[in-house]
């Protein structure tokens, strides 16, 4: 009788051990195995962009994405005889497939001709602004902290000499950023040996979270031959 009591309450120890054992195992080890993988989920979409977030992390500085930004351009003046011809070019801060920040050349770009020193033959000083709005239907990164970042515009004017004459050429552009003051500031455009029938220059333009409220804005750009003829005075304080 003794005996029988011994293994029931061996038998009962035994069945509760098993019973605790698969109560850590299908209850304790679930809850770890979900938290890691809740862990691991966060660590990926700290990097990448997804459906739920319209913000993406890169290097420890947060961005917000939106989707579509508009870039107007306005053409002043040409004083220059040296060119006929200019295209602009704009690359901006997006998200690809993988939710990686990259920078990408918009599809649209700005196509200006003209003849003699001034912009078209219409030029005089009271309308001689040409302007011309892109709206980039895409998604464009801006840091959520107010900082700037940056487009970049790719300018290219032809009628360069035909011929590499052994040193480098340049013609100046004049302009202003509408979206953050009216200080002028200018760009010299160069040919190369490569190419001397074309002068060149990428140009950084500092945006942040509150130039989206309105328009990123390139104004009163002035092309000359040198770096002091910029024309008829046309907003000029």
């Amino acid at each position: 009788m003794k005996n029988k009591s011994l293994n029931y309450l061996r038998l009962k120890q035994v069945c509760c051990y098993a019973l605790s054992l698969a109560y850590f195992t299908f209850f304790g080890c679930s809850n770890e195995l979900f938290q890691n993988e809740v862990d691991n989920v966060t660590t990926e979409r700290a990097n990448t962009r997804t459906e739920m977030s319209d913000t993406i992390t890169v290097e420890g500085k947060q961005y917000e994405v939106f989707d579509y930004f508009s870039f107007i351009t306005t053409v002043g003046c040409v004083c220059a005889t040296t060119t006929t011809h200019l295209d602009i070019r704009i690359s901006y801060p997006t998200v690809n497939s993988q939710g990686l920040m990259v920078y990408k050349e918009s599809e649209d770009y700005y196509n200006y001709n003209f003849s003699g020193t001034n912009i078209y033959e219409w030029c005089n000083p009271i309308v001689s602004i040409v302007e011309d709005q892109l709206d980039i239907d895409d998604k464009i990164c801006v840091p959520v902290d107010g900082s700037d970042t940056y487009l970049y515009l790719d300018i290219t004017a032809n009628d360069g000499p035909s011929t590499w004459g052994g040193e480098k050429e340049h013609i100046w552009i004049r302009y202003y950023f509408t979206h953050k003051d009216y200080n002028y500031r200018y760009l010299m455009l160069e040919n190369s040996k490569n190419d001397p029938q074309h002068y060149k220059a990428r140009l950084a333009v500092p945006f942040n979270y509150d130039d989206l409220s309105g328009y990123i804005y390139l104004g009163d750009v002035r092309i000359s031959s040198s770096y002091g003829h910029w024309g008829p005075r046309y907003l000029d304080y």
